[in-house]
């Protein structure tokens, strides 16, 4: 079974919503987070326009979401301005992360 078939199988996350994902440290929230925005497609019932991935250290897991298109990556977490400028740029479903902040 690949990736994409595994999130098909377990079923949509509705959008919009709020979600957390928790473990201990060096646990794989990361991995399983970047999986889950790589096939997007398949994790979420609406297609996700844009993400906004916030971070205090880039990792090296984030590569491969520079190759994906649709990601800005900012290294603090997003002010009100941000918010509010990122939503009048992307009209659809948005994603805003905040990894280890």
């Amino acid at each position: 079974m690949n990736e994409g078939d595994f999130f098909k199988s377990r079923g949509l996350i509705k959008t919009p919503s709020n979600n957390l994902i928790a473990a201990a440290s060096s646990g794989g929230k990361t991995s399983l987070l970047i999986k889950m925005l790589m096939h997007s497609k398949d994790v979420f019932d609406q297609e996700i326009e844009h993400i906004f991935f916030c971070y205090k250290v880039f990792q090296n897991q984030y590569e491969v979401l520079k190759n994906k298109g649709n990601v800005t990556f900012l290294q603090r977490l997003p002010n009100v301005g941000d918010l509010e400028n990122w939503n009048a740029k992307y009209k659809g479903q948005k994603i805003c992360v905040l990894d280890d902040l």
